[in-house]
């Protein structure tokens, strides 16, 4: 949740688990980029940053490929949110985001980015 979702835990002094009790939509287009971690991921849209129980390969397959590419085995992208590609001296490229952002891609997904 990376400090941008609040949990909302009982107030008892024994609890040992914090549930967060409401489902978020977040619309795909919204969403800059998307990262592992763990057995989760990572999603950030708009300046926040949510939580999903979800492997990189079944939320890539369940993804718009026209929208987005995934350009390390970490990382995901909105195609749209790309303001630049540099290319770095050992093959792979930074991929700078309209806000700022800077994400490495790899050489083994930069064909598929770059088509």
């Amino acid at each position: 949740m990376g400090g941008t979702e609040r949990w909302n835990a009982r107030k008892r002094p024994d609890a040992r688990r914090l549930v967060e009790k409401r489902v978020l939509l977040v619309r795909a287009p919204d969403v800059d980029w998307i990262e592992s971690a763990a057995n989760y991921v990572k999603i950030h849209a708009r300046g926040a940053t949510y939580m999903l129980r979800a492997t990189m390969t079944d939320l890539e397959q369940q993804l718009d490929s026209r929208l987005f590419a995934r350009i390390h085995r970490t990382t995901i992208v909105n195609i749209e949110r790309i303001k630049e590609i540099h290319p770095e001296w050992h093959g792979d490229f930074d991929v700078v985001l309209r806000d700022g952002t800077t994400l490495r891609m790899s050489r083994g997904y930069r064909t598929r980015l770059l088509q």
